[in-house]
């Protein structure tokens, strides 16, 4: 058992500490960011709160052999875009099993993570006849309407954990177990709430498009090459990016150029590469323009990094 904890002011040192994590973070605006968190680890349990400020797109899974639930800290304006939908705070999301989701957040991102063994969870369910449960843990697809009130008290048994400053192992599996009994009592009085099926082509182009480009991270996709393989005109895909990321799909193409160039950069930054050697890897040919939309991205130069 152990709690570690960090605090980041700079993307890239966030990045790169939590490269070992099932989640790839890029950063879409670098307006205000801000990263903090704190997590416990057990055998059986995975439990962290996270604050995360900036329009971040995250792409990731549920660690293996663990299924991952998010629980808002408590209700606010922050967006989280799950599932390609614009999801309330005031629900509980689950990763999906064994598969790889798109997340996009913005400011003001505050959530508990907590994620149990699977061999734990089924047997606890099993073992207590949650129909429901069962049923929630089984789909990938389904979500749990929360109140205030379950907020408040998960906040509380969480917080509990996290600021344990003494790791007694019989107090602290007491207190997780009690944690997860209660959430599985929630989900099995309430009844899951599926997501509606994607039937609108821009939405099922949104997500080839971005399984495309994830896939084949070495190619340098064009808009037109993107609008040729998921078969749809550059409108519904520019609406489609827009919706979700709030950017076109040049700007967000360019975006993940410009945070490959930058963590290319921060990784190369003691072995005197050629700033125009990277910039050109990625198809930034012109050094005056590659160093006006590095610092409108960032809020730095290339050679600031």
């Amino acid at each position: 058992m152990e709690i570690i904890e960090g605090k980041y002011n700079d993307f890239d040192l966030f990045r790169n500490d939590v490269k070992d994590w099932n989640l790839e973070f890029n950063i879409l605006s670098s307006k205000d960011f801000y990263a903090s968190f704190k997590m416990f680890t057990s055998e059986d349990f995975l439990l962290s709160r996270e604050v995360l400020n900036g329009k971040i797109a995250h792409r990731g899974m549920s660690p293996i052999g663990y299924r991952t639930l998010v629980i808002p800290v408590k209700f606010n304006n922050s967006e989280i875009v799950w599932y390609n939908k614009s999801m309330q705070r005031n629900e509980i999301l689950l990763f999906p099993k064994n598969n790889i989701i798109d997340v996009v957040t913005f400011n003001g991102l505050d959530i508990f993570l907590i994620s149990i063994k699977e061999t734990k969870l089924y047997n606890i369910i099993n073992t207590l006849g949650l129909l429901n449960c069962l049923e929630f843990f089984n789909s990938d697809k389904l979500r749990i309407k929360i109140d205030n009130s379950f907020i408040s008290s998960i906040s509380t048994m969480s917080d509990a954990i996290l600021s344990s400053n003494v790791l007694n192992t019989k107090r602290i599996d007491t207190m997780l177990n009690d944690l997860m009994f209660f959430i599985l009592n929630h989900i099995e009085k309430n009844k899951p709430i599926f997501y509606p099926k994607d039937k609108i082509k821009k939405s099922v182009a949104l997500t080839k498009a971005v399984e495309i480009i994830n896939d084949e991270q070495d190619v340098l996709f064009s808009v037109q090459d993107l609008c040729g393989l998921v078969d749809v005109s550059e409108k519904t895909l520019f609406t489609a990016f827009k919706e979700k990321y709030k950017v076109s799909p040049s700007e967000y193409l360019k975006s993940l150029r410009l945070n490959k160039a930058k963590n290319e950069l921060f990784l190369s930054k003691h072995n005197n590469v050629n700033i125009s050697t990277i910039a050109g890897k990625y198809n930034f040919w012109h050094m005056g323009q590659f160093a006006k939309d590095f610092k409108k991205q960032f809020g730095i130069l290339p050679s600031e990094v």
